[in-house]
Formats: C-alpha cells, structure tokens, sequence
C-alpha cells in the first residue's frame, strides 16, 4: 500500500509538502523523474540524505508532520528529455522552412516559440526572454554562414562593403547585448513584440525601396552599422530586416544586398552571442547547459534543422504563391506582436 503511494507521488514544485504520515516515509528521488526509488522502514524526525539509487541523490522523509522538501534539490523538467528535443527541433524547422520559403528572418519565428516553450519548462521569467533572444541570436552564426557560404559560391556577396560594415556591427552587437542583459524582462519582451508589429506590416504592405543614390559617408555609415548591430542583438536577429533596405536605398541590387546581408550577420551574431554569455555569466535562476543567457540544448537542436529546412523552403519559394503566404503569415505576426505586447 505505501509503496504504491509512494511510486505515485511526483513533486513539481520546490515549495510542495509531504503531508501523510504513509508517504512521509517514503523515499523521493528529485533527479529520475518520474521515476521513484523504494521506500525505506527507518524513522526518524527529520528529512535526511540516504546513499544513491542509481546514481540518484535521495531525500528520506519520516516525519508524519508536514515536511518541506529541501530547496537546495535540484528538479528534473516536467517533460521527458525526448520530447524537449523534439520541440525545440520543431522550432527550427519551422523558421528555417520560412526563411526559405518566405525570406524573413529566423529570429520572427524563434524568440516568441522559445518564449513559450522556455516557460513550459518552468524557467525563470525573470531571464525567459534574455534567454529567447541570447538562444535565438545564436543559432545565426550556422544558419548565416551556410547562407553566406552559398551567396559567395555564386559570386553575389560585396565583400568590400563587407569589410566597411562589419566593425561597427561587432561593436553594435556587443553593445546591443549588454544592454539587453539589464533590460528587465517586460521591456525586452515588450520591444520585441514591436519589431514583431513592424515586421508584420512591412510584410502586408511595404514594397522593397530602391533607389541609386551612393553609400554615405564612412561616419554615416559606421553610425548605421552600429544601431544596426545593437538592435539585432537586442532582438535576437541577424540584421537582415535592417541591413538589406539600407544598402538597396543606396543603389545595391537586392540581391547583392541579402548576400552581403547574409554574410554580416555571422560576426554579427557571434559578437552578440558572446556579449549575451558575458552578460549573464555568473546570473541566478539560469538553468543547467546554459553559458550565460544562451541555452546550448535549444540553439543546437535549432540549428540542427533550420539548415536543411532553409534549402527546402527555397525550393518550395518557386512553386508557391509565397506573395499570399507572406501575407497571411504577416497577419500572423500581428496577432503574435500584440499578444507579447499586452502579456
């Protein structure tokens, strides 16, 4: 009967009690869930430690009154390892299948999933959305360079305005990360869902800019790169929504714009990657595999199957009415921006 209980009975929550004398003698294990270990006959006032059941710490119970589990434990996720991936794996295939299908960043489909899915799996909400973008930052760096790496193979990337732009979009990045890392959570939430609002509009009804007017000068152009950069990095994104209007207004074909688009936002996303690490080295309330505000599991599953997913979509771009398709997903990043907007 109390073995029964016992194997029955799953804690989720750090500040939950064990309130039956039967299954205050039973031993939990926090780090096998949902697995349980057998109970144990001794007694006793108080909650103490027992040897290892399977490589899991224990916490023997035997008080009949009742006991608070001891906060220094660590929990295992609600949900098991597998599924978590599988998850995070959806993700990417989603906004690499957009992105090639659609031409949109990755970064409009990654922080709001991440949002979520971060917050099913209990994180902090105070670091939830630090988390989102440092993560979705930093799955660029694979997905713009196999991008990059194609447009260079067909000679499209100007790799002089390359040169001219990528220092100030480093110092940008790293700028734009460190201010998000004091940011409180609400605000970067709430600027997101701006850039989310933009996006959406300019999908609905902006038409490309064109224009032959010649690249400003090296000041204007150093103070462009690097609100560029610092943007990007506060938003998680690669640049592109922000670099690629820029250089087709001073006369850069669109695409030479979106190569040499694609092939900034590498250093780009690796400066701001490593200002998100440094930024929330040493922080409370992160979870386990995370260096600083970056959560490897999320950005390697991620990055795992944005990359293939991406050729798909560009593939599928000939064959569909992707000017509908960018409409109707336009309308859906509306309805996404208000709802993180008024969250």
């Amino acid at each position: 009967m109390v073995d029964r209980m016992a194997q029955q009975m799953i804690c989720l929550d750090v500040g939950c009690y064990i309130t039956t004398p039967m299954a205050a003698s039973a031993v939990l294990c926090l780090n096998a869930w949902p697995s349980l270990p057998a109970l144990s006959p001794s007694g006793g006032n108080r909650p103490r430690y027992v040897p290892s059941y399977r490589g899991c710490p224990r916490l023997l119970a035997t008080n009949p009154s009742p006991v608070p589990l001891l906060h220094s434990l660590p929990l295992e996720p609600i949900f098991p390892t597998f599924v978590v991936f599988l998850a995070f794996a959806t993700v990417g295939s989603v906004a690499g299948l957009l992105a090639g299908l659609l031409g949109i960043g990755g970064g409009a489909v990654i922080v709001p999933a991440l949002i979520l899915l971060f917050g099913q799996l209990g994180f902090s909400d105070a670091w939830i959305p630090h988390q989102a973008v440092a993560t979705s930052l930093t799955t660029v760096i694979a997905s713009g360079a196999a991008s990059a790496w194609s447009h260079h193979r067909r000679g499209a990337v100007r790799w002089e305005l390359f040169l001219r732009l990528v220092p100030w979009l480093l110092i940008g990045g790293w700028l734009g990360a460190f201010v998000a890392g004091w940011l409180p959570a609400l605000w970067l939430k709430r600027l997101f869902a701006l850039f989310l609002l933009y996006n959406g509009l300019r999908m609905l009804f902006l038409s490309p800019a064109k224009s032959a007017r010649p690249l400003p000068s090296t000041r204007i152009v150093g103070a462009s790169a690097t609100a560029f950069g610092a943007l990007s990095a506060l938003l998680g994104i690669g640049g592109g929504i922000l670099i690629v209007p820029f250089l087709t207004r001073h006369g850069i074909t669109m695409q030479r714009a979106v190569a040499t688009s694609s092939a900034c936002g590498v250093p780009l996303a690796l400066a701001g990657s490593i200002g998100f690490m440094v930024a929330g080295w040493g922080r409370s309330g992160l979870p386990a595999h995370s260096i600083g505000f970056v959560y490897w599991p999320a950005a390697l599953a991620i990055m795992a199957m944005s990359m293939p997913m991406a050729a798909l979509g560009a593939q599928l771009a000939h064959r569909l009415p992707t000017r509908m398709l960018k409409r109707i997903f336009g309308v859906l990043l509306l309805a996404v921006g208000l709802r993180l907007l008024v969250a």
